[in-house]
């Protein structure tokens, strides 16, 4: 039965439903959310402040270094005290005072004395043995390498134990001549060669000689000993001895200019005679041939001094005074540098005439009439800067300007050249100079790369 003012049937078991609460929260709730809210939105500010922050650092970081790496930083460096070295290589020619030793008989020649070695007045220096005593000179070589064998036979037995100091002096001086004969080859000179082999026939005799002082008590030893005294004495009977008149050093090599090129001649010589003397330059007799009498086959040097006479261009003979030293270096040989004294300079139209006397090297350049040579000439001391770093340079006038650093600013600084080459120059500040450079200051290699007046950080 419907209830009257009702528009729903009465529905038995089901009540009527409660009033709905209302979804809005109350007001202290509303009032929390609307705080966290406003936390979250200020924290989302922020954090966005501090991204804008890196990002424009980060971006002027970048820029930063962007304008340094695009802009060079001036390099520096100290101020040195230093001085240039100018080489100028030449061809000496070698002069000094010898006697020519000629053949005094028809036959062999045969060198008692090394080349290089200094012999007494009357000292024996060769013996020139005729055709019929060749055969004598072949068994007196054959004993001798049997004695050679022997003796080192013993000695690996125990033996005759003073003969090994003789052997190891014997080797060391083969070592000496064998670096020589690889230097000989290299200058293309097999001349020289044959001279140095001569030397070593020499250094075995003189080992042989030596060796028999020296008691191996082996009747062997003996009676190849007697045999070999017996050859010699037949041999010298046979041949015609050489000695020499004064003391001297040997030389084996002969040119026919000793009478012209002596210590009395390096005064007067002439650019063109230098020149003609080293295009000229003739060999000395072959030995290794029988011999006619008056045959040049050796000569010896006299005095204490050999003078080094060249044409050098590019360099000016005034600035060698005489009396003065200058170092030569000879590249070939490897003997390194030395120092000679001034003993003339001139200017020719050839280049600068210059000669040099010196006391060394007489025994190892006994050998040669010329030798490559290199002129060391070193430039007035000063203080020594990069050409690089010259603002202004003027060279008539031998004037510069550098930049150095003066108060922790860049100052410009005049000075005066005293010598330059491609890469260095010596410099002394100029009198007068606002800012004057001095050893130990700073120095702005690269001048380009800051402006005068600028602070240095």
């Amino acid at each position: 039965m419907a209830t009257v003012g009702s528009g729903r049937p009465d529905v038995p078991g089901r009540s009527e439903p409660t009033q709905r609460s209302s979804s809005r929260p109350s007001v202290p709730m509303a009032v929390d959310l609307r705080r966290i809210d406003a936390r979250k939105a200020r924290f989302r500010a922020f954090m966005t402040l501090i991204s804008v922050l890196l990002l424009l650092g980060t971006a002027v970081f970048v820029a930063v270094v962007l304008v340094r790496g695009a802009s060079p930083r001036p390099r520096l460096d100290f101020v040195r005290m230093g001085s240039l070295e100018k080489t100028y290589p030449a061809t000496a020619l070698i002069v000094r005072d010898e006697s020519v030793y000629l053949s005094n008989a028809k036959g062999f020649f045969r060198p008692m004395a090394t080349e290089g070695s200094r012999v007494p007045a009357n000292g024996l220096l060769a013996y020139v043995t005729p055709q019929d005593g060749i055969q004598t000179l072949k068994d007196l070589q054959n004993i001798d390498q049997q004695i050679a064998d022997l003796q080192r036979d013993l000695l690996l037995r125990g033996k005759g134990q003073a003969a090994r100091a003789i052997f190891d002096e014997t080797d060391q001086n083969l070592s000496t001549l064998a670096e020589r004969i690889r230097r000989t080859v290299d200058r293309s000179d097999l001349n020289g060669v044959s001279r140095i082999a001569a030397s070593i026939g020499i250094l075995i005799e003189l080992r042989n000689s030596d060796l028999a002082t020296v008691d191996f008590n082996d009747s062997r030893l003996d009676q190849l000993q007697a045999e070999k005294s017996a050859l010699e004495t037949s041999l010298g009977l046979e041949s015609a001895s050489m000695s020499a008149v004064s003391p001297g050093i040997v030389a084996y090599e002969t040119d026919g200019l000793e009478g012209l090129l002596t210590s009395a001649s390096v005064d007067t010589l002439r650019a063109d005679e230098v020149q003609g003397h080293l295009g000229a330059l003739s060999r000395r007799a072959d030995t290794t041939r029988e011999l006619e009498v008056g045959t040049p086959v050796l000569k010896t040097i006299a005095g204490p001094y050999q003078y080094f006479v060249l044409l050098a261009t590019g360099v000016d003979a005034s600035v060698f005074l005489k009396g003065n030293l200058q170092t030569l270096r000879f590249p070939t040989d490897g003997t390194g540098s030395i120092q000679a004294q001034v003993w003339r300079a001139e200017n020719t139209e050839t280049g600068a005439l210059l000669v040099f006397r010196t006391d060394l090297l007489l025994e190892r350049f006994s050998d040669r009439r010329a030798e490559p040579v290199v002129l060391v000439r070193k430039s007035e001391p000063g203080l020594k800067v990069p050409v690089a770093s010259f603002v202004v340079f003027d060279r008539n006038l031998r004037t510069a300007t550098l930049k150095i650093v003066t108060g922790g600013y860049v100052r410009l600084s005049e000075v005066r050249v005293l010598d330059y080459d491609r890469e260095d120059a010596v410099v002394v500040a100029m009198p007068g100079s606002t800012y004057a450079i001095e050893e130990n200051g700073i120095l702005v290699v690269e001048p380009g790369s800051i402006a005068e007046g600028e602070a240095i950080g």
